[in-house]
């Protein structure tokens, strides 16, 4: 079994590896040592590995495991191949490795020729020298296999090398295949001995009855699920969430890859636990604003420096700078949370995110701080914040289509009114004061008395 033993440079040290393993674990493994990101760079350490070639691993693990499974893959002639080629190019780059893995086709070799001697009989003996074909035969017996074998490595570019003779193109020059994407999710069901293995989500019409056949046989099978995207690793866990996951896996799909950098972002904030929750997070991207330039904090911190203070490019200040630090600082006053993926700014949307499980939310109240329409009072005490909430729902049996088709006119005064300090229960029933928040039940029992109708507004 082919492997290579690697282990990352890290603080502290990675626990060994043996690669080749599955490409979700490696997005997992990457994830866990904080190297998955926009320009992540990591030293490999290569303790062993049985290819027969001396390989500079690099600094990216996802290529070091796509040529080990390219390796693992080979049978024993274009294993040979390989190591023939390998022994030519002294130390060899991983990227360089894979693509010789990748045209295979561009390398001839032919095991057992391991001398001119041998080369040069055979270059004879099948007429490969056209000049030599007719020669009588006591004057070609007194040819010099030796030198007719060196005149065949000449004429072809081929080379001794591992026990055969090796002809191979320029394989450098070639470019690394596409590697194919895998499924934003993939699922598992298993109990006891029965199991379902790895299917990909949406499921084929193949799995879909296999899975339906196992779940009719027992229906407490676990399931199991993976994400190419290791925040949501484990995001679903039961049978009736595989809607939700088809739906979050289609959203995903519609994505370019700055969005998927962006959800990323989010999902360092976020950590939604249900495949609904983090669908939910995929369909509010836009009201998130998240700067993917700043993934370092090291970037804002020069950007800032460039911008804002008045340094001569000269200075000799400069090179004692501590750009990572001083951007992460600068990062957190001007209001932005750091991820490894991008930051992202901590709007209004963003700070109602991020709600503690302690969070007291009003009953739809009377508000006449928008109007009439049905609003919530969110507080979380942890945080020690306030802010309003529309009540879209309720709206539908209160208001009128025309008054509801304001929506967004009612969701942009939540907005303004903004994300405020609020650090005791005193503090709460004075915000509810000030807003003039009152129940709805009250509001319409009163009208009803009072022979009111509408919407009217409310000091």
């Amino acid at each position: 079994m082919f492997s290579f033993h690697v282990v990352i440079d890290t603080t502290p040290p990675s626990p060994q590896l043996f690669l080749p393993m599955d490409r979700y674990e490696a997005e997992q493994v990457l994830y866990d040592l904080g190297l998955d990101g926009p320009g992540a760079v990591h030293d490999i350490e290569m303790y062993s590995d049985n290819s027969g070639i001396h390989i500079d691993p690099g600094k990216d693990l996802r290529t070091l495991n796509r040529l080990a499974w390219q390796i693992g893959q080979m049978d024993e002639y274009q294993r040979e191949a390989f190591r023939a080629w390998g022994t030519t190019q002294g130390v060899c780059s991983v990227e360089n490795a894979l693509k010789a893995c990748c045209h295979m086709d561009m390398l001839e070799f032919h095991p057992g020729f391991d001398s001119d001697e041998l080369l040069g009989e055979h270059a004879l003996d099948n007429d490969i020298f056209a000049e030599y074909k007719d020669l009588p035969e006591d004057a070609f017996a007194m040819l010099d296999r030796a030198k007719a074998g060196a005149r065949m490595r000449e004429m072809d570019g081929g080379v001794l090398a591992n026990g055969g003779y090796l002809v191979a193109g320029d394989v450098a020059g070639e470019e690394i295949p596409p590697e194919e994407s895998l499924a934003y999710f993939q699922v598992r069901f298993s109990y006891a001995r029965r199991d379902s293995g790895w299917c990909d989500v949406p499921l084929s019409e193949d799995n879909d009855s296999r899975i339906a056949a196992l779940l009719e046989q027992d229906r407490n099978m676990e399931m199991e699920c993976q994400s190419i995207i290791p925040q949501l690793n484990g995001i679903a866990s039961e049978p009736d969430e595989m809607p939700g996951l088809c739906l979050l896996n289609e959203a995903l799909a519609g994505m370019g890859g700055e969005d998927i950098q962006k959800y990323k972002a989010l999902l360092e904030v976020v950590r939604p636990g249900t495949p609904s929750a983090a669908l939910r997070l995929a369909d509010d991207m836009p009201h998130y604003d998240v700067e993917l330039g700043f993934a370092d904090p090291a970037a804002y911190g020069r950007e800032y420096v460039d911008d804002r203070c008045n340094i001569n490019e000269h200075d000799s200040l400069l090179p004692f700078i501590d750009y990572a630090g001083f951007g992460a600082a600068m990062l957190r006053e001007d209001g932005y949370l750091s991820t490894r993926y991008g930051a992202v700014y901590m709007n209004v949307m963003a700070q109602k995110m991020l709600a503690g499980p302690n969070t007291v939310c009003s009953g739809d109240c009377y508000c006449g701080r928008t109007e009439g329409f049905p609003t919530c009072v969110c507080w979380d005490p942890d945080a020690q914040k306030v802010w309003l909430e529309l009540n879209a729902g309720a709206a539908d049996s209160i208001i009128t289509d025309g008054e509801a088709a304001g929506f967004g006119h009612y969701q942009a005064i939540c907005e303004d009114w903004g994300v405020r300090r609020c650090a005791s229960q005193e503090d709460y029933e004075q915000v509810l004061s000030e807003l003039g928040a009152q129940s709805y039940d009250e509001f319409l029992a009163a009208a009803q008395d009072q022979g009111m109708g509408g919407m009217g507004g409310m000091a």
